[in-house]
């Protein structure tokens, strides 16, 4: 018996899955070596190695891990890219764009069903929760005290009773590159322009978030199109993030049966 992290009741704990198991098999890929694990990249470490592990530790009671899994889990785990396609960019892009800019389309709200878009924001929501609450034990924290307190609380709120998220803006991005669906980001924090931008990515989708009172470009662009969450298309692949990473990927040592993979065919597919 311990504390459950989120309804704060003393109950038996779940081995929680930091991010859902289902994503795990999206991960693995084919390779001149057969079918082989996903590749963790840790840039804290200076690192790249293959691995099955999935980041789990006892962090929630049966009923909150089953109100996850309702109200998110479940549902985004039917819209995001497999080997088989993206189900929801599919039905994107077959609607009209309220807005196109040069780097990306944006979409109103009401292109996505309504159960759909209720499910993306609290997937994301519980998944930027988790890291704020995630005991990262000898590993960095790559997310850092990145809600704070007052935004934590707030959160924890959102997710067991739905109760009203305060100066909150999110971005929903789905990758029109298929080479640069099937990955995952931990979530992480950035200042800019005054603002904590907060991001992560899941097999096709990227999710920034912006919290808090100050002014930024997220809430401007927010404003701009009268909707909240927006809902965009753009080339993940194109951004200065996935350039550095590749940078990395590229120039880190790679041993052992990793070191014998022909990446450049796999870049290829």
């Amino acid at each position: 018996m311990a504390i459950c992290r989120l309804c704060k009741q003393e109950k038996k704990l779940i081995n929680s899955h930091f991010i859902p198991a289902a994503a795990y098999s999206h991960l693995r890929w084919d390779t001149n070596l057969g079918l082989q694990q996903s590749v963790i990249i840790n840039q804290y470490t200076n690192s790249i190695a293959q691995t099955d592990k999935q980041v789990k530790q006892p962090l929630l009671c049966g009923a909150c891990e089953d109100l996850f899994s309702k109200k998110g889990e479940r549902i985004v785990g039917q819209l995001w890219a497999t080997q088989s396609g993206f189900p929801l960019f599919e039905i994107l892009r077959s609607k009209e764009p309220a807005a196109t800019h040069p780097l990306f389309e944006g979409y109103s709200p009401d292109s996505i069903d309504k159960g759909h878009l209720d499910a993306l924001v609290y997937f994301a929501v519980s998944i930027f929760w988790r890291a704020s609450v995630w005991d990262w034990q000898r590993d960095k924290n790559p997310y850092g005290n990145g809600l704070g307190a007052r935004y934590e609380l707030e959160f924890a709120n959102f997710l067991l009773s739905g109760s009203k998220l305060n100066n909150f803006c999110l971005y929903i991005e789905l990758n029109s590159d298929e080479k640069t669906r099937r990955m995952f980001s931990f979530p992480s924090c950035v200042r800019r322009e005054g603002s904590w931008y907060h991001s992560f990515v899941i097999l096709g989708f990227r999710f920034v978030m912006v919290v808090g009172a100050g002014e930024s470009k997220m809430k401007r662009v927010c404003d701009m199109f009268g909707f909240n969450p927006v809902v965009g298309i753009s080339d993940y692949s194109s951004t200065a993030v996935f350039k550095g990473l590749s940078e990395f990927a590229r120039i880190a040592p790679r041993r052992g049966k990793f070191g014998r993979l022909d990446l450049a065919t796999l870049a290829a597919k």
